[in-house]
């Protein structure tokens, strides 16, 4: 006799996850790949730029006032938009998109024919008028275009990553991260490229042309995507301000210059501990600008390291890239740590003291030795800096102070503080003439650049410290 039979159906099977290409589609996910290649073969020519500009007879002064003019660019176009950000519609947001992306190809190649295109065009510029031209176009870029995960800058707008099937919460959590490890990719990316670029040209500026070259190929490719890509946008065409859940947009900052009295009043606002840590992180971000744009100099001139692999034999312009594969590496790693390393560490004490390492690494690099191995690792350890980008205070726009709670005799209070973004503008702008006050001192010698910097770093972290002493 047959048992009788289970009325019940069968559960039903699962559906399998749904693929990234499911998830994104096709157009969306080409233009994701096409935008992070952009990004990082953009960033990998604005490193090399100097080399080229000293190949083509210019000094560091030349190269310092390109970087500052484009920090300027980049910061000023976020207020001479004609059109306010709440009526803007989605797609004329996406039209400046693609728009600014074109200006980036176009910066490249200006770049790539900045020593001909007088004789060719029979115009009044100069080489160096025509790299004046290419660094504000891609200025242009930096501050209207998106960026590697295809997030409009400024303007809380996304095309790609990070808008994928997420709330806004999610969104939130994950958007520092995602962004520093697309960075990453980018970098380790443009940096392969430009390795095989330097390795097979006889000189650096034909090096450089093909490095150019092929970012701006890169970059016709992501504005095509950027066309086809309709429907990406995160508000609708009507300009509503709301996200395609329905939920309202975070409001956007205000796109007015500050005056020195708004800085002052705000300034005048913060707490003294919060006053503290964006003095000291603000110090150590003009370490930075100053010595950023020369790094590569140190490199090819100052140690002119050489590297042998096989049969291949990289020139000191090649192994450049190498460097910044390993700053890539380490930057993952860092945005891959942040969250296991903020729970166990109060923030405080883990941007002091990360913060030294990027206030130390000019003196480092001119000091260490010419060799290949410590010079990856000074850069591997400098890109590790990725791991404090979310407690940075101009970062992140929160900070953390520690106080002393003598009932208990240990610290446990926190407060928290906003930064305004009247004063991380400020901040933006004070930045804009430090590359050209670098390559002043680079004039004079690299080691008394480097170790200026190196000071004005180092004070910055005594100043983060402050709070952390005054509490103890």
């Amino acid at each position: 006799m047959n048992p009788p039979s289970d009325p019940s159906p069968p559960p039903p099977a699962s559906s399998p996850e749904p693929s990234l290409v499911d998830r994104l589609g096709p157009d969306r996910l080409v233009l994701l790949v096409a935008l992070v290649g952009f990004h990082g073969l953009v960033r990998i020519a604005e490193r090399y730029l100097p080399a080229y500009v000293e190949a083509l007879g210019y000094g560091p002064v030349v190269v310092g006032l390109l970087a500052s003019l484009g920090l300027a660019v980049a910061v000023g176009v976020r207020f001479v938009d004609g059109e306010s950000d709440e009526t803007s519609s989605g797609r004329r947001r996406h039209r400046l998109a693609l728009i600014t992306t074109l200006f980036g190809a176009l910066g490249l190649l200006v770049w790539a024919g900045a020593p001909t295109l007088d004789a060719l065009l029979g115009t009044p510029l100069s080489a160096v008028g025509w790299l004046l031209v290419g660094v504000a176009l891609l200025g242009l870029c930096h501050g209207w275009g998106p960026d590697e995960t295809g997030s409009l800058r400024g303007r809380g707008v996304a095309f790609g990553g990070s808008v994928i099937d997420l709330d806004a919460a999610s969104r939130t959590r994950i958007r520092t991260r995602t962004r520093t490890i697309a960075a990453a990719l980018a970098l380790a990316g443009g940096a392969v490229l430009a390795t095989t670029a330097f390795s097979g040209a006889e000189t650096v500026r034909a090096g450089f042309a093909l490095l150019v070259a092929a970012g701006s190929t890169v970059g016709l490719v992501a504005a095509v995507a950027l066309g086809v890509a309709r429907t990406a946008s995160r508000t609708d065409d009507s300009g509503s301000g709301q996200t395609k859940d329905g939920s309202e947009a975070a409001p956007l900052p205000s796109t007015a210059l500050p005056t020195l009295e708004d800085v002052r009043e705000t300034v005048d606002t913060l707490p003294p501990e919060t006053r503290w840590t964006v003095a000291g992180d603000t110090l150590v971000r003009l370490a930075t600008a100053m010595t950023l744009p020369f790094v590569v100099l140190v490199v090819v001139d100052y140690h002119a390291v050489a590297l042998t692999v096989g049969p291949v034999s990289l020139p000191p312009a090649a192994v450049f890239g190498p460097l910044v594969l390993a700053e890539a590496v380490g930057a993952a790693a860092g945005a891959l740590a942040a969250p296991m390393l903020r729970p166990r560490v109060d923030r405080r004490w883990l941007l002091a003291a990360g913060l030294v390492v990027p206030a130390v690494f000019p003196l480092a690099l001119v000091a260490a030795p010419s060799s290949v191995a410590v010079l990856a690792a000074l850069f591997a350890l400098v890109g590790c800096r990725t791991a404090l980008e979310p407690v940075r205070p101009t970062e992140s726009v929160v900070t953390q102070t520690v106080a002393r709670v003598r009932e208990r005799g240990r610290r446990r209070g926190r407060s928290r503080a906003a930064v305004p973004e009247t004063l991380r503008t400020a901040i933006r702008v004070a930045l804009v003439p430090a590359p050209l006050l670098g390559g002043v001192l680079y004039a004079i010698g690299p080691v008394a650049a480097f170790s200026l910097a190196t000071t004005i770093g180092l004070l910055g972290v005594r100043e983060l410290l402050r709070p952390l002493r005054d509490s103890s």
